[in-house]
């Protein structure tokens, strides 16, 4: 049997490669569904979302280690600045919690005692597995912006499941519900919150 010369220019060499296949990325717009997308919406999707693998499929462990490698950009803006924005702790059973509190201006009423304001209590998503502070500030921002002083915002950083087995999580945003409608909080003027 003679042998083959083998060369750039022999088709035999080339029959058996394997063609270049190119997938999509991970959790893209199929490309018959284009059309109907903005192109912005489209350059911003691909360009903060597609790829990311799902949260149920990595584990928990990982995704708890570094929460920004894995988490999807909602495309929210920047929440307006306000007049300030601490953290305190909230105790717990076995522990304490961060409660992140934002802001208005201090107002006061005819006889100089600062105004009263509504109080409102932020549990961020996540099924009580993903998300932290980081989830809901600028949502947080905006809410006490847009209602003109008339509100402070507490974002309750409540612990997470699996580590934090059932009911903890819950029982965490419980405590810190009635922390913050019992006046325990502390805001720029004391007692400004409505409790009832």
């Amino acid at each position: 049997m003679a042998s083959q010369t083998v060369g750039a220019g022999n088709s035999e060499l080339h029959k058996f490669r394997v063609p270049a296949i190119v997938q999509p990325l991970h959790n893209s717009i199929p490309p018959e569904l284009l059309p109907r997308y903005d192109p912005i919406y489209v350059e911003y999707y691909n360009k903060f979302n597609a790829g990311r693998l799902h949260t149920h499929e990595i584990p928990i462990e990982e995704f708890h280690k570094n929460p920004a490698r894995y988490a999807i950009s909602y495309g929210r803006a920047p929440g307006p600045d306000i007049f300030r924005i601490t953290e305190q702790k909230c105790p717990v059973d076995g522990g304490e919690i961060t409660v992140r509190i934002f802001e208005p201006a201090p107002q006061f009423d005819a006889q100089g005692q600062p105004k009263r304001r509504a109080a409102y209590v932020n549990f961020h998503g996540g099924g009580w597995v993903f998300g932290g502070l980081a989830y809901d500030h600028d949502f947080c921002k905006r809410v006490v912006h847009g209602l003109n002083g008339d509100l402070v915002a507490f974002d309750v950083d409540y612990r997470l499941a699996p580590e934090n087995k059932y009911p903890i999580p819950l029982d965490d945003c419980w405590t810190a519900f009635n922390w913050v409608g019992t006046s325990r909080a502390k805001t720029s003027n004391v007692n400004q919150v409505l409790t009832k």
